[in-house]
């Protein structure tokens, strides 16, 4: 990922005072104990020493110089991780040279060393108490992240749904001070609920339409990099279809906890109409320079404000307590939690704005939640509080400077497990297979025979998606999950487009019985298709059909055993499996393909361990 900059920020400011507060209190503290222990420079008691600057009128014990140096450079390393270790080179220069010009004992750098490490070590956290006290518009905002599939099957877990949605339903309709809650970004739990609950869909539609309930835009929460760029975009288009169904979609782009986000998501959403995007894994060391809100550039030069969650969606649970919580106990809560929250969220701000994420995997709405946002107006006199969703806390967002480009696939704030790429493998290629019949096969045969067929590969495309929230497409859920739940989706998707295809084909090509190949590109190309069961190289015409006949492939052939060339390529088999390629024209050469290598693992569905 690329990191750029224009302006310093509200960030840039709590950098510049972390690095201000490493530095000069060290220095004028190891001044202060040169008083103390009155200890003579080298240059006075050793005969001979020349001194190379100025001549120094204080004492030598312990060094200031030395003191600010590393205490700049430990804050700095705090602040920006990318400059940590040229930062401390530097300090080390400087405490080196205070011995070669004489006027310093390697022990007084010593000490000098160790009380700027002390005082760069703390800055951060003086910096966070200092910034806590300063007014600001905090965000609380009510939401749950409700996985569909994951420790236990979907039905389970939609009995859950149920019981949820029907307290969050009773309790917005009978509490007007809990004005707003964000349902997850995603649309497919209201379809589950109302399957079981239909008589409940004028009470959603009517939360949606006053803007109290949140749903969208997504259809189901993705691992956006496990899926095609096609199936984000379906993902989409069937959350905002849901979501106008109900009233109206969320107007920010809330994704909760995917591992990782491609390089192109900022393209796909700006094309749908949105400029704001909410997530919470995914940053590395840029986030200490970033804070918790920059501008995501595509490769398309596409931009979005980013909001990066830094203390994770959960940030501000512990404001939840039990029902049955005495008012003064709740109140002495929150002004216990409080300080250690504001510690964590407000060294990053980019902006007076705060996010108090209150909810958690599978949570039910918190009743008492407009009691704790009192507690904290009056823990907190100087800052506003109020329950709010997430449209208007991106609206207070401030375009900030800070520009990042490219994927985000690191962890520093929150693991990104990208070691589900490899878990349960079938599933992987079972969905790759699914989504190229229904791109590859389906759609532009619908396309070229008058898309008679849209709404059945429709429902597919619907069933496909049901295979792809994070924990079910990761294959990190329970057995059952992936053994039970899943593969009837993927055969259902299979079947029933393998007869789409079927039929569609069947109508392009017309009566007769001679084989035709047909394509979806609209130029004349050359293919291998299957005819007569042989691999046959044939003559595709653009957009249309044309007989399948067999056309000159530049004579394969097999100069010895184990070897393949057709004249631009040599293949070279080895006993193993393993085989070489060799281009012929450039004479570039890929040795060692095909390894396959098995081994123990001893980590779980996420992180892979070798057990050698």
């Amino acid at each position: 990922a690329g990191l750029r900059a224009r302006g310093i920020g509200r960030r840039g400011w709590a950098i510049v005072l972390t690095i201000a507060l490493g530095l000069a209190p060290a220095w004028i503290v190891a001044d202060l104990l040169k008083v103390v222990f009155q200890r003579p420079r080298p240059f006075t008691v050793i005969p001979g020493a020349d001194v190379l600057i100025a001549t120094p009128t204080t004492f030598s014990f312990p060094s200031g110089d030395t003191a600010g140096a590393f205490g700049a450079a430990v804050a700095l390393g705090h602040a920006l991780p990318r400059l940590r270790w040229p930062a401390i080179v530097i300090a080390s220069g400087i405490a080196l040279a205070r011995i070669a010009i004489g006027v310093h004992y390697p022990g007084d750098i010593a000490a000098g060393a160790a009380i700027g490490i002390a005082f760069g070590s703390v800055a951060p956290f003086a910096v966070a108490e200092l910034l806590r006290r300063l007014p600001w518009t905090i965000y609380v905002v009510p939401h749950t992240h409700w996985d569909r599939e994951w420790y236990s099957r979907f039905e389970t877990y939609r009995a859950r749904l149920v019981r949820m949605v029907g307290k969050l339903l009773d309790l917005m309709e009978r509490d007007e001070r809990f004005t707003q809650f964000t349902f997850d970004g995603h649309t497919i739990w209201a379809e589950d609920h109302l399957a079981i609950r239909p008589e409940d869909r004028p009470r959603i539609e009517r939360l949606v339409r006053s803007d109290r309930l949140l749903v969208g835009p997504w259809y189901v929460l993705a691992d956006y990099l496990l899926v095609s760029g096609e199936s984000i975009l379906r993902n989409f288009q069937e959350g905002l279809r849901v979501s106008g169904e109900l009233g109206r979609a969320m107007r920010v782009c809330y994704v909760a906890d995917p591992f990782g986000h491609p390089a192109q998501m900022p393209q796909i959403v700006r094309g749908f109409g949105y400029t704001t995007y909410v997530f919470a894994r995914g940053v590395g060391d840029e986030g200490e320079e970033l804070g918790s809100a920059f501008q995501w550039e595509a490769p398309s030069g596409d931009r979005i404000v980013a909001s990066h969650q830094v203390a994770h969606y959960d940030n501000a649970l512990a404001l939840v307590g039990e029902g049955d919580e005495p008012p003064d106990r709740l109140r002495r809560r929150v002004r216990r939690i409080l300080p250690p929250l504001l510690r964590v969220t407000v060294p990053y701000a980019q902006s007076d704005s705060l996010l108090f994420m209150v909810g958690s995997d599978h949570t039910e709405p918190y009743e008492r939640l407009p009691e704790a946002v009192d507690a904290i107006r009056a823990a907190q006199p100087a800052s506003s509080a109020r329950i709010a969703g997430l449209e208007a806390f991106a609206a207070s967002l401030r375009t900030p400077p800070g520009v990042l480009s490219g994927e985000m696939v690191a962890g520093k704030y929150r693991p990104i497990l990208r070691g589900v790429n490899s878990t349960r493998v079938w599933i992987k290629q079972a969905n790759v297979e699914c989504e190229r019949l229904l791109l590859e096969r389906c759609e532009p045969l619908d396309a070229l025979t008058g898309g008679t067929a849209r709404e059945r590969i429709r429902s597919l495309w619907r069933t496909l998606l049901e295979n792809h929230p994070h924990d079910s497409i990761c294959g990190c859920g329970i057995d059952d999950v992936h053994d039970l739940d899943m593969p009837p989706r993927f055969e259902r998707v299979r079947t029933e487009g393998a007869a789409i295809v079927g039929e569609l084909a069947a109508r392009l090509a017309g009566s007769g019985d001679r084989i035709v190949v047909w394509s979806a590109l609209p130029w004349d190309r050359r293919a291998v298709v299957e005819v007569d069961g042989r691999p046959t190289l044939v003559r595709c015409e653009g957009l249309g059909v044309a007989p399948a006949s067999a056309v000159a492939g530049g004579g394969v052939r097999s100069p010895a055993d184990g070897v393949v060339e057709n004249g631009r390529l040599r293949v070279e088999v080895a006993p193993d499996g393993t085989f070489a390629v060799t281009d012929l024209a450039s004479g570039d050469r890929w040795e060692r393909q095909n390894v396959l290598v098995d081994d123990g693992d001893r980590g779980d569905e996420y992180t892979y361990s070798y057990a050698g």
